[in-house]
């Protein structure tokens, strides 16, 4: 395997979190709504929607876009919409808080990689 590619594994999980999180972000009342789990206020505002997971999604997606490949690019944002898939299920109502924790997480991660 490449060294610069072994050496940004860190920063592919970290951008792998941040678009997982997005997409729980984005996600969740639709479907906690479906399922009859209780949606926190945060949740159901749009901005705070748009901002924390759409940002969160776009950005992941397109730094590694930039900065590495097409392929990269996607690969982030179909493994982030999986993981989020799978910790929704597993976490139910608690995925809101994992979410938020995530996202801040995964943006700390970013600068110090």
């Amino acid at each position: 395997m490449d060294q610069a590619l072994l050496m940004s594994m860190p920063l592919f999980a970290s951008l792998t979190t941040a678009s997982a999180a997005g997409f729980i972000v984005i996600t969740y009342e639709d479907l906690a709504t479906q399922q009859g789990w209780p949606v926190g206020r945060l949740f159901r505002d749009d901005i705070f929607r748009l901002i924390f997971g759409g940002f969160s999604v776009i950005g992941s997606v397109g730094f590694t876009i930039i900065n590495f490949s097409f392929l990269w690019g996607v690969g982030i944002l179909m493994l982030g919409f999986v993981c989020a898939f799978i910790l929704s299920f597993l976490l139910k109502s608690f995925v809101q808080w994992m979410a938020i924790v995530l996202i801040i997480i995964s943006w700390l991660l970013q600068f110090f990689i």
